[in-house]
């Protein structure tokens, strides 16, 4: 029991605080309400308080001009995975286990210029596993909003990477399914700390057994990188771009500030969006900037991490008609690699779809598919660098009250290789909010 005693903590403090029902702020990306949101469309008057009455909270103080205001909401995620074999994706673990996760936000808002956010949370993690209990700052900004009718801001600190449709509704009632997207949650054999001496011996890497930790991804999750961003909106269309400390396939180590290991050469992203028709917003996408870790130095000859980039392009969309939502992301990322002859390329998609079918209660599925490109071994032959692979999702949520929600799912993942590793998964979720 002791394992759960972070997430009995946050709700009890929360349970003798005063109550909040505020308004959600304008957060494209990054922010805590939203994230502690849920859905309350299907319930009673009588119900308007949830579960152990925390909808009812009033955590919000503000100053009698209303130049000042500070609101505090929180999350609490249990959630268990079974699995009968290997881990998938960026799983931390290929056993069952229940991994607890809570997270606290302050929003503050001063004047209509200033927002000042900030994510305190503990897990077990930036990957799902059941490592000890850790307590650090997901993420924290401060953000700058032009107080004309123009749509335009800007954001220094840590937080998701400005591109995707994903990143935006991650950890939120927007987040249908328990895992997420195979773009975002699949590592290769091209390590970031130990580049590949040969091709040979990055193609020799493709049937070993996976870890999380050593390999890049297309988008790692939702990667709190570090540095600036500007967003705005103008008609029917709308945009993100950041410089940010890291790639967006590299490692949560790599995400945090560090005065001695400062970056020197930042990663520049963003994503131009548009609303052609009512209901339907695509985008695209692009990010390009160094990814190896300063550990990877001794091992270039001579040449710097800076010299090697990733380089990533992609379009997305989401529609929504009446119950249905749809929600699309395909990705080209292209790895730069010392000793490696020819190029390092991977194509990563998924379609998404969710129906509710009754007010409070959805269904979800999703397919996706990671595939690579071919380079020459030793011998002269043309192989693909690392396996395709394709995963098919499925999952339900239900309400149970307007800030208690149940969820739970299953995954299949196909690799395309002479073995098959049975790295499929079943999944279970509680989610509370205050």
């Amino acid at each position: 029991m002791i394992r759960f005693s972070i997430c009995a903590l946050a709700i009890a403090g929360a349970a003798w605080a005063q109550s909040y029902t505020g308004e959600q702020p304008s957060t494209p990306y990054g922010g805590g309400e939203s994230y502690a949101s849920g859905e309350s469309t299907f319930l009673t008057e009588e119900d308007d308080t949830g579960f152990l009455g925390l909808d009812g909270l009033d955590l919000r103080v503000r100053s009698d001009n209303e130049l000042f205001e500070m609101a505090f909401s929180g999350r609490v995620d249990l959630t268990f995975y079974g699995l009968p074999g290997d881990a998938p994706g960026l799983l931390g673990h290929d056993h069952p286990f229940v991994s607890d996760k809570a997270d606290l936000f302050i929003d503050t808002w001063i004047g209509d210029v200033v927002y000042i956010f900030v994510d305190g949370r503990t897990d077990r993690g930036e990957n799902s596993s059941d490592d000890s209990q850790v307590a650090r700052m997901e993420q924290y900004f401060i953000r700058f909003s032009y107080p004309g009718d123009f749509d335009l801001s800007v954001q220094f600190g840590k937080f998701p990477g400005p591109i995707g449709n994903f990143i935006p509704r991650h950890d939120t009632a927007n987040d249908n399914l328990l895992r997420p997207p195979v773009v975002y949650d699949h590592p290769s054999r091209l390590g970031w700390k130990r580049p590949p001496p040969s091709n040979t011996a990055l193609i020799a890497r493709r049937d070993r057994p996976h870890h999380w930790n050593q390999g890049v991804t297309h988008i790692w999750q939702a990667y709190y990188a570090t540095g600036g961003a500007m967003f705005g909106s103008w008609e029917f269309l709308n945009w993100r771009f950041g410089a940010m400390n890291t790639a967006p396939g590299d490692l949560p180590e790599s995400w945090k500030v560090s005065f001695e290991d400062h970056h020197d050469k930042f990663n520049y992203m963003g994503r131009l969006g548009a609303v052609p028709l009512f209901g339907l917003e695509v985008g695209l996408n692009v990010s390009r900037g160094p990814y190896l870790d300063r550990d990877a130095e001794d091992r270039l000859a001579g040449k710097s991490r800076t010299d090697f980039d990733q380089i990533l392009y992609g379009i997305d969309a989401q529609y929504t008609m009446g119950d249905l939502d749809l929600y699309f992301e395909a990705y080209r990322s292209e790895w730069e690699a010392h000793n490696i002859d020819g190029d390092l390329i991977s194509y990563a998609w998924y379609l998404e779809a969710k129906y509710t079918f009754v007010p409070g209660l959805y269904g979800a599925a999703r397919f996706g598919r990671v595939t690579y490109n071919s380079i020459r071994d030793a011998d002269g032959e043309k192989r693909t660098w690392d396996r395709d692979l394709d995963r098919i999702e499925i999952g339900a949520g239900y309400w149970l009250k307007k800030n208690l929600l149940l969820r739970a799912g299953m995954e299949w993942n196909v690799t395309e290789a002479a073995e098959d590793p049975d790295d499929d998964a079943y999944m279970l979720g509680l989610t509370l909010t205050f």
